[in-house]
């Protein structure tokens, strides 16, 4: 009989130590077994924006987080930087930012570790935009051939174009043609009805630009009052309170007009139009500032006129200083080449 009971002693011993291991081990478990209750979510940004990557688990005990960008540590910056758990960037780059991030929680007891991964789409749009002449080469650019023109341009998502002629909207009609989901006008059979300044404007959902380059199309007719082009202003960047002077001389022309807007300008204290075709501000005010529109008129009435846009800005010295401007658009806007950068200046509407 007690040898019976020594031996249900030790059964017993056995077992209370099997249970208390198992309890033990239910316990480490426990502490060690986490997941994600927030994950970083791929999402649509725009560049320069700021964005929070959130990222947190179910039980922080033990847990120690980190990042990775496409399977390499970030290492923090001002820009870039791990806030608690959360990734937090403060200016979206696609240099710096584009592909997968990684939030990476492990338990520093146990070595166990969860990743979770995101995506950032992030949405852009080129500083600049300019219209390029696709064909034909300048040189063989005469009556009645064809040319394409390109905005050239470049976003994420894609781009919505518009095209203009002199600042008036261009639509599919007769001889134009838009073509590559706008970002082509194609004309054909080129007359000196369509001589003038061509310009486009880009847009999505990281901004809009206008052209800061344009293309000015001045065939020659015989008869027609005929652009010349080396004497022509296209923009003009001036202090407020000085003077100055848009010119647009025409061979073959008898008379030059100047417009503002669809008004025609006369001689007064604030303008003077002068007979070499030029438009004169003896000081030029906040309002002056705009889209000016010459036309070149010709002795027979039959023959349309030339037209062409010119713009006036008003900058201030402090923003001009040491910077020069690249070129312009009808559209408030300018570009300054400041060193090696460009700098878009933007200025209110003229009214």
């Amino acid at each position: 009989c007690s040898d019976r009971i020594y031996h249900l002693d030790r059964m017993d011993d056995r077992n209370w130590r099997i249970i208390i291991f198992v309890s033990l081990f239910h316990i480490v478990l426990s502490q060690d077994t986490f997941y994600f209750s927030s994950k970083p979510e791929d999402m649509d940004v725009i560049e320069g924006s700021e964005v929070l990557l959130r990222c947190d688990v179910s039980n922080r005990q033990h847990i120690v987080f980190s990042w990775a960008h496409n399977n390499k540590p970030i290492v923090p910056t001002s820009r870039r930087f791990q806030e608690g758990s959360h990734l937090h960037i403060l200016r979206v780059t696609r240099e710096e930012d584009s592909g997968t991030f990684s939030c990476i929680a492990t338990n520093k007891t146990s070595g166990y570790s969860l990743v979770s991964e995101a995506a950032l789409n992030i949405q852009w749009i080129d500083k600049i935009a300019t219209v390029e002449l696709k064909r034909p080469k300048p040189e063989e650019l005469v009556l009645n051939t064809e040319v394409l023109l390109k905005c050239q341009i470049t976003g994420n998502p894609d781009l919505l174009f518009d095209w203009y002629h002199n600042t008036f909207r261009l639509f599919n009609k007769n001889r134009i043609k838009i073509l590559d989901k706008g970002s082509k006008v194609r004309i054909t059979n080129v007359t000196a009805e369509d001589n003038g300044i061509y310009s486009c404007r880009a847009e999505n959902t990281a901004g809009a630009r206008y052209s800061s380059e344009n293309f000015l199309l001045n065939v020659k007719a015989l008869g027609t009052p005929h652009l010349i082009e080396s004497q022509f202003t296209r923009s003009l960047t001036v202090l407020r309170n000085d003077p100055a002077r848009l010119d647009c001389p025409f061979t073959e022309a008898v008379r030059v007009d100047w417009f503002s807007l669809h008004e025609k300008i006369s001689n007064s204290s604030r303008y003077q139009v002068f007979e070499n075709g030029s438009l004169y501000f003896p000081r030029v005010r906040s309002s002056d500032e705009g889209i000016y529109r010459c036309e070149g008129l010709g002795a027979n009435r039959r023959i349309p006129s030339q037209t062409f846009t010119s713009e006036i800005f008003i900058a201030s010295k402090k923003i001009t200083e040491g910077c020069t401007p690249k070129s312009s658009t009808f559209h408030s806007q300018i570009i300054f080449r400041c060193g090696n950068e460009f700098e878009n200046i933007s200025f209110p509407t003229a009214v």
